[in-house]
């Protein structure tokens, strides 16, 4: 899919593709495919197209908005379900025939969502919020935030969340602006402690040859583990977090990238980022 309007199908493991759909007045921003025939590609002004025969043609399906729509997700070769502005999800269950509007209660715009079965559903967006369902979208949650955004308000530039993935029930991903990288652990169907939620800073100088981590947070970061591997998998760091801001001085590291990763023993989310050091 292209922002041109374009959707173009490969039959040889993406040596050759050939268009599908051309010039279509409107950005295909997302696509998602339940299975080698039923599909479904949303974009900007509320643009939904539908196929049945694996992308050979594509139908026009008549949108329940005229607002963006960032992500699709297929459920069944006849259910889709998407996240649009403004907090919005949209389903249907007639292959694409009719659709039903939803809010997520996410505030800003809803960029990522993640079903797990049907029923399980996190969708996340600008505002850093991310918010959960256990009824398979009639209604949302709050759930711990990984940028550590209680309100959409709290939100800073860093906070937005640009996908989500649930794995199963106990295991989630999301990834953020900022090369923000997280890790949910435990159960997405139950709402966990706001205070578990990570919102790290970490920066690199060059000049004084130091990591810098910054752990902005109300109350005791001791229980939170800080670690450092370098780009062969050795451990350099692996120590608990003893304030909110911690320097680890690196004059003797080697160039490369070293990967670095703060869990709360308490928490669900793991914060993961990856710093390049350079001599």
């Amino acid at each position: 899919v292209s922002s041109s309007g374009w959707i173009s199908r490969t039959t040889d493991g993406g040596v050759t593709w050939t268009p599908q759909v051309k010039n279509l007045d409107a950005d295909i921003i997302r696509i998602s495919f339940f299975d080698r025939s039923a599909g479904c590609a949303v974009g900007s002004f509320g643009r939904i197209l539908w196929t049945d025969d694996g992308g050979e043609n594509w139908r026009e399906c008549e949108s329940p908005t005229g607002s963006y729509i960032y992500w699709v997700q297929m459920l069944s070769p006849n259910e889709a379900m998407a996240s649009a502005e403004g907090g919005g999800i949209i389903k249907t269950t007639d292959a694409g025939l009719t659709w039903r509007s939803m809010q997520s209660g996410t505030g800003g715009h809803t960029l990522a969502l993640s079903m797990y079965q049907k029923k399980w559903g996190l969708v996340a967006g600008s505002s850093g919020l991310i918010r959960r369902s256990i009824d398979s979208g009639e209604t949302w949650q709050d759930d711990v935030s990984p940028t550590g955004v209680t309100s959409m308000y709290d939100c800073q530039q860093y906070c937005y969340l640009r996908a989500v993935l649930i794995i199963h029930p106990e295991l989630a991903w999301a990834v953020g602006q900022g090369g923000g990288v997280f890790r949910y652990r435990g159960d997405p169907t139950r709402v966990n402690e706001i205070n578990n939620a990570v919102n790290m800073k970490i920066t690199y100088s060059i000049d004084e040859q130091t990591i810098s981590i910054h752990r902005p947070r109300n109350g005791d970061v001791s229980h939170e583990r800080l670690r450092i591997v370098n780009s062969v998998g050795e451990v350099v760091v692996d120590q608990m977090m003893t304030n909110s801001n911690v320097v680890v001085y690196v004059p003797s590291w080697p160039s490369g990238v070293y990967h670095i990763s703060i869990t709360p023993e308490a928490g669900r989310w793991r914060y993961i980022e990856n710093v390049c050091v350079v001599r």
